[in-house]
């Protein structure tokens, strides 16, 4: 145990290139994850193992993007902003204005919201099947017991 004020303080650990690859993996997949094979599905075997690789070259892209142009904003006459500054919607507002700030934080929005709502709906297809209760009712009793938290 680490207390600041005795003598075995040590400081807080950084993370490493595997824990912070998990953490990428889980932000950038996340509910996607769950409607991959329902892709596939509809789109069959050789029309996702096409599509698959070119949209991940375009997210990775995107990525390189983000954190390229967020260095570029921390080295020039913005290098007064630490990295906790400089957020999407501050990278927004440098760039862009204030109306590209109600964009972007829009966006991050709809974004966790399509998200939220995708963990609900797998979560009622799932216990639709187990449960007696309709899809409908596994959906609102899931988002009831999220809701609070």
């Amino acid at each position: 145990m680490c207390i600041r004020d005795s003598s075995s303080y040590c400081p807080p650990k950084t993370s490493g290139n595997g824990v912070t690859f998990i953490n990428l993996l889980k932000s950038n997949i996340g509910a996607g994850f769950l409607a991959m094979p329902y892709a596939f599905y509809n789109i069959g075997i050789v029309g996702g193992c096409l599509l698959v690789p070119i949209i991940v070259a375009v997210a990775v892209a995107g990525m390189r993007l983000l954190v390229s142009v967020k260095a570029r904003l921390r080295d020039s006459e913005f290098r007064t902003k630490s990295d906790a500054e400089l957020t999407y919607p501050a990278i927004a507002k440098t760039l862009l204005g204030q109306w590209g700030m109600v964009v972007v934080t829009a966006s991050l929005f709809v974004s966790q919201l399509g998200s939220c709502g995708a963990y609900l709906i797998f979560w009622g297809n799932t216990f639709d099947s187990v449960a007696s209760v309709p899809r409908w009712g596994c959906i609102l009793i899931a988002a009831a017991a999220v809701l609070p938290v």
